[in-house]
């Protein structure tokens, strides 16, 4: 059996399916309304690197990203877009393009809890 996923977007804590990319410019991702579901699928899973208590940093929380210092500037946002291969996230598993724009518009407008 061959299963296809296409992009996807969170909005108000779902994921929902692919959009123009307009939609991002419109987007006001906060951590709570949009990013939260995204970073429990894709990054602080059980089997993720940044679940409960990881020495990788614990995303299961805002305050758990605050005090690993990855929302700055340089932070999740850079990695998850970034064109190095080294410092790309998730490592082995790149996000659609679809979500790297959700998480560079978070990161843009500093990465908003609520």
């Amino acid at each position: 059996m061959l299963i296809a996923l296409s992009g996807c977007l969170v909005d108000k804590g779902e994921l929902v399916e692919d959009v123009s990319p307009a939609y991002c410019d419109s987007l006001n991702a906060t951590y709570l309304d949009t990013m939260k579901t995204l970073i429990d699928t894709y990054c602080a899973t059980s089997s993720g690197c940044h679940g409960t208590l990881s020495s990788n940093g614990d995303f299961t929380t805002y305050a758990g990203m605050q005090s690993f210092g990855v929302l700055d500037p340089l932070g999740v946002g850079a990695r998850v877009v970034s064109p190095d291969p080294v410092l790309l996230m998730p490592l082995g598993n790149p996000l659609p393009d679809t979500l790297k724009r959700v998480f560079k518009c978070w990161a843009d407008n500093g990465y908003p809890q609520q």
